[in-house]
């Protein structure tokens, strides 16, 4: 791992614990570690250059960073986090571009525009195909309960999340033929619990 990457893990895990973000169940440091575990595995099947690489992992240290402060348009914050600390580095302006592209770009609804804004989208719903979705799911909703005052019943919850799920598509080729699979699996049983729901 570059000198670069490690700096800004640091940093990042700095603004992250030292935050509201220490106490917050979904949008913790875990979470984003996962993704920047999760660009990795996708940058490796793409094929990426060191140099393109780096640019996701970097994004994806920083993706959510600006949830210290808000929730809403969190993206904008974490991105210019990204352009402050990394032009106090001296990283070329051209590749501070390219991160803070990747962290607005996992704004939703997503509409990333290139290949390395589609994979940073993807691995930030990466869980959306795991087997821990369920209790991830459960996560963010007691954050939303806690630090957003949204509360919804048991129906409802099932309801929006069965439709974002059936609604969502990956936008990589790692996504459609790794992650799919398992996001039906998920999909058939939210629609299960939302019609258990309604008994």
């Amino acid at each position: 791992m570059g000198a670069i990457i490690n700096e800004v893990k640091e940093h990042c895990q700095k603004l992250l614990t030292q935050s509201r973000c220490s106490v917050l169940p979904f949008h913790s440091v875990q979470h984003t570690l996962e993704v920047f575990e999760n660009v990795q595995t996708i940058a490796h099947y793409e094929k990426l250059s060191a140099e393109e690489t780096e640019v996701l992992e970097i994004a994806a240290l920083f993706h959510d960073t600006g949830i210290s402060s808000t929730y809403s348009g969190h993206e904008e914050i974490s991105a210019n986090n990204a352009h402050l600390f990394l032009s106090e580095l001296g990283y070329a302006p051209k590749l501070i571009a390219e991160v803070m592209n990747c962290i607005k770009a996992t704004q939703m609804p997503q509409r990333p525009k290139t290949q390395l804004e589609r994979i940073i989208c993807d691995a930030d719903l990466f869980h959306l195909s795991s087997k821990e979705y369920i209790l991830k799911n459960e996560l963010l909703r007691l954050e939303w309960k806690t630090h957003m005052n949204c509360i919804f019943a048991d129906h409802d919850w099932y309801r929006l999340n069965f439709d974002f799920l059936l609604n969502h598509h990956y936008h990589t080729e790692y996504g459609r033929l790794m992650l799919e699979e398992e996001k039906q699996k998920n999909i058939a049983l939210m629609q299960k619990l939302k019609d258990e729901s309604c008994d």
